[in-house]
């Protein structure tokens, strides 16, 4: 018998929670860029935090904080 992992239950869920940490780990460092990249980088992310939340569709393409896309 096989036992079951959280991720097998709601695959979605686990994508949107490494999508934070991906998220997240993207800020390391923020604080050393310019007032108006900071801010440009803080808003990015929570605007895609919001999309987590909302289960927005768009966000199978999104584009992390640094990089184009």
């Amino acid at each position: 018998m096989t036992s079951s992992k959280p991720h097998d239950a709601h695959p979605a869920d686990m994508s949107g929670r490494n999508l934070v940490a991906e998220l997240m780990d993207g800020l390391v460092g923020v604080e050393e860029l310019p007032v108006e990249e900071q801010t440009a980088r803080l808003a990015q992310v929570q605007r895609t935090l919001a999309g987590i939340l909302s289960d927005d569709p768009l966000l199978t393409r999104v584009s992390k904080p640094g990089f184009p896309g």
